[in-house]
């Protein structure tokens, strides 16, 4: 299982701080006990270019599970960055392709054209996750949201608007 974490630093300063990383210590998400660090594992990231990144581990005391700590700028099982997923996306949303988006980033069509695949299989469940994290955080939902990945878009707006 993976915690992300809110990290301050740019994906440079990160990768530069190698192991002196500071990780916030959190608690288990499953039994709420303290948790431990728990060593390092390296993996990769792609942001323009390929930089590899220390993730620290931290381990439950009660429930012994072990869980990664990613930076929120790290994508689980992915290895793009979320900002460049996430622009893939808006351009979705905005009605261009997959082969122009790709070009545009740099990475093969056939990556882009997965995530937006997944993301039109998912988006109804994604725009109430967003939505719900929006109205948890005290902002109205927003009126005459559209489906697909559009509505993605405007969810994840709110949600990030209500969280400032």
């Amino acid at each position: 299982m993976a915690i992300v974490w809110p990290c301050p630093l740019s994906v440079e300063a990160y990768v530069a701080a190698e192991r002196s990383i500071a990780v916030p210590r959190p608690s288990c998400p499953s039994c709420s006990q303290s948790m431990s660090f728990w060593g390092f594992y390296t993996r990769y990231l792609r942001v323009g270019e390929i930089v590899r990144l220390f993730v620290r581990r931290a381990r439950c005391l009660g429930c012994r599970c072990s869980h990664a700590l990613l930076p929120d700028f790290v994508a689980m099982g992915r290895l793009d960055g979320q900002e460049v997923i996430g622009r893939a996306v808006e351009e979705l949303a905005a009605g261009m392709g997959a082969r122009s988006s790709a070009l545009r980033a740099g990475l093969p069509h056939t990556t882009v054209r997965d995530w937006r695949r997944r993301v039109a299989e998912r988006s109804g469940l994604l725009i109430g996750g967003f939505l719900a994290a929006a109205v948890a955080l005290g902002d109205p939902a927003p009126r005459h949201l559209s489906s697909g990945p559009a509505g993605l878009v405007v969810a994840v707006t709110a949600a990030v608007g209500a969280a400032r």
